[in-house]
């Protein structure tokens, strides 16, 4: 009986000393993990780091960008396009009243109208009286060019 008491008790010193091994390996393992949570962290606030820094340098270089800019040079370009834009618009209005003359339905068969011009300088379309189809386009491309002409 000695022996199994002596055993039991070698038994439970070693469970003792195993349980205190366990908790110790835990401390560690929970030390581990913190320090690979932390590490997480720092990677991440690298990261981060690493992004404000690549924002800033775009930031900066489109400050750069835009104080290079003429802004005496942008102000007399856009002088320049108020300038030309009008005379420009009214040219196209006048050739779009000429294209719907000419197409006031669509297309055209020049077979059967021709162009005509009157007095106060508009366009208009006849029944054709059997006139060279040749012939009224020229006088179209005539009357377009008198419009081009007049509008510059």
């Amino acid at each position: 009986m000695e022996d199994y008491s002596a055993a039991l008790v070698e038994s439970e010193a070693r469970s003792k000393d195993l349980h205190v091994q366990i908790e110790a390996v835990r401390r560690d393992i929970a030390a581990i993990d913190k320090e690979i949570n932390e590490s997480g962290a720092t990677m991440s606030n690298l990261r981060d780091n690493i992004i404000v820094r690549k924002l800033k340098e775009k930031v900066e270089a489109i400050e750069r960008e835009i104080v290079s800019y003429d802004m005496e040079e942008a102000a007399k370009a856009r002088r320049n396009y108020e300038d030309k834009y009008q005379p420009a618009k009214a040219r196209e209005q006048k050739l779009n009243e000429v294209v719907r003359l000419l197409y006031p339905f669509g297309t055209i068969n020049f077979k059967t109208f021709h162009l005509v011009s009157s007095t106060n300088g508009r366009a208009g379309l006849t029944k054709s009286s059997g006139q060279d189809p040749r012939r009224r386009l020229e006088a179209i491309q005539g009357h377009l060019q008198e419009v081009h002409r007049s509008t510059d």
